[in-house]
């Protein structure tokens, strides 16, 4: 998380083994900290229809 607000990504998508067997990621958005749970199938989806906080 720190290289991320280092380089200001505006969100990062957390995948870990827990994650990949569900079939989810965690996506957080780095201004406000909110993170949420999200399918892979649609997470391009969700990138596109959710704007980063500004």
């Amino acid at each position: 998380m720190k290289r991320a607000d280092r380089l200001g990504a505006a969100r990062v998508l957390i995948l870990g083994a827990d994650e990949i067997q569900r079939g989810t990621a965690q996506l957080r958005d780095m201004a406000t900290g909110e993170q949420r749970e999200t399918s892979l199938e649609g997470i391009v989806e969700r990138l596109r229809a959710t704007p980063a906080a500004v």
